[in-house]
């Protein structure tokens, strides 16, 4: 491929169709038209010989081949972003640009609202792109240059090329309906387990660190319910005699809503710290560092 003959507008174009998947967002996002973007997507099916986005029951599908090329296009367009930008000229009130953030859903939860908040009114130029860590760990899309930002769990093993900082700390709670009969008591372990579960299974390799831990303990609990999104756990509770183990700030913000109880966990579950995590590559980007200074500022008032 002679890059001398190549558009490169059509990276941009493909950048935003795999961020999209969906032609019309897509040309919005980059100033085309739907037209524009239809004849974007046949001229980069043409350049690199493959369909790259293909119909399906879910919408717009990437390509094995689309997959393996965003990576290395998305993280090249960033490098030229960085490179071509004014470092010390970094307006946020001004700026047009688009982060992409892989978050667990709590911290999706937490931050998310706070984040379109103040960019509404520091940054009304700025837009996130949200990407699940439910089936590849935020850290991994990190590495692969497929979201510049991750707000999850921190691996033990942080690459050396990647950089983080604590965002804040969550334990974990027991949710049930207010008339619960295991309330009648102290709510033991034996009350705990004396009734049906809920359990959050974002994925089918994911194990519960509840389950984990009762494991350690020789000890089981019966689950009825596996649902892969942790806050529709509070609406499957009321009139029933279920329990549900949920971090305590979704706990607490759902329970007047949905006419919850909140009790302590009883048994010893270490709380799970989220970090803010990025590659190296970012330090020196304004636009990044403000990105994460705000984020790193709202979880400082959680």
């Amino acid at each position: 491929m002679n890059l001398n003959t190549m558009d490169l507008n059509l990276l941009t174009a493909f950048d935003a169709l795999m961020q999209h998947r969906q032609v019309t967002k897509a040309g919005q996002s980059v100033g085309l038209s739907q037209p524009a973007m239809s004849n974007a997507l046949s001229r980069l099916r043409k350049l690199f010989d493959d369909q790259l986005l293909v119909r399906s029951s879910h919408g717009m599908e990437p390509t094995p081949r689309a997959l393996e090329l965003h990576g290395p296009i998305r993280e090249a367009l960033q490098q030229l972003e960085i490179t071509i930008s004014d470092g010390g000229g970094f307006d946020p009130a001004t700026a047009q640009r688009s982060f992409t953030i892989a978050m667990a859903e709590d911290a999706a939860f937490l931050l998310l609202p706070r984040i379109k908040s103040r960019l509404a009114v520091e940054a009304p130029g700025i837009s996130v792109a949200v990407m699940s860590t439910a089936y590849v760990p935020g850290i991994d899309l990190v590495e692969s240059g497929e979201a510049e930002l991750s707000a999850a769990l921190l691996p033990i093993d942080l690459s050396p090329h990647l950089r983080s900082l604590f965002l804040f700390e969550e334990k974990l709670v027991c949710v049930l309906r207010k008339d619960h009969p295991a309330l009648d008591g102290m709510f033991s372990l034996e009350d705990y387990l004396a009734y049906p579960h809920i359990s959050l299974q974002p994925n089918a390799t994911s194990v519960s660190r509840i389950d984990i831990k009762l494991n350690e303990m020789d000890r089981r609990r019966r689950v009825a319910v596996s649902v892969p999104h942790m806050l529709v756990i509070p609406f499957l509770l009321p009139g029933t005699e279920l329990i549900a183990t949920v971090a305590s700030r979704i706990a607490e913000h759902f329970a007047p809503i949905a006419g919850l109880e909140v009790r302590r966990l009883p048994m010893d579950v270490a709380p799970h710290e989220a970090h803010l995590a990025w590659h190296y590559k970012f330090d020196r980007d304004p636009g990044h560092t403000w990105m994460r200074n705000l984020i790193s500022d709202i979880a400082a008032g959680l």
